[in-house]
């Protein structure tokens, strides 16, 4: 379970077979709680921990195809604006009310974001231009059609 407010994240996680329960706080709003949670669970548990996936250059025009305002499609049936944009060297995301992130290109159409590995953006392309993206994270698969061009 995680959670954030005023500048503070949290993340809590417990491992009932293990006997094990790992509680992360921070009081910077940028930290990323669920990165340190997993490594030390990955430490006490004996598993290698995580390694972010490499990052691919794009160049301006490469970054430019995925720009635009697309509709994330949410597991509860509700409709989520998010506004992609091809930032100086890097391609940027920001949801309705949350802030903006950068999406890191892993090739192929593939991106992920920082704040979690996990998370993944795969982008579908018509010609040159991104017409939809799934995004997947925490176990759910959701689909974002294109809805207009980034302002």
């Amino acid at each position: 379970h995680s959670g954030g407010i005023n500048g503070f994240t949290s993340d809590n996680a417990i491992f009932p077979a293990d006997s094990l329960t790992i509680t992360v706080l921070t009081n910077a709003g940028s930290a990323r709680p669920e990165a340190l949670l997993r490594n030390i669970a990955r430490v006490v548990l004996d598993q290698p921990l995580t390694v972010e996936p490499a990052r691919v250059a794009l160049t301006a025009a490469e970054r430019a195809r995925y720009a635009g305002r697309y509709e994330i499609h949410l597991p509860n049936g509700g409709k989520l604006p998010m506004t992609i944009l091809a930032g100086t060297g890097a391609l940027m995301a920001q949801a309705a009310d949350q802030p903006v992130i950068e999406l890191i290109p892993m090739g192929n159409h593939v991106f992920h974001a920082a704040f979690d590995p996990s998370l993944r953006v795969t982008f579908k392309l018509e010609g040159e231009k991104a017409t939809s993206f799934t995004l997947v994270q925490g176990g759910a698969t959701m689909q974002a059609p294109r809805v207009g061009n980034a302002p």
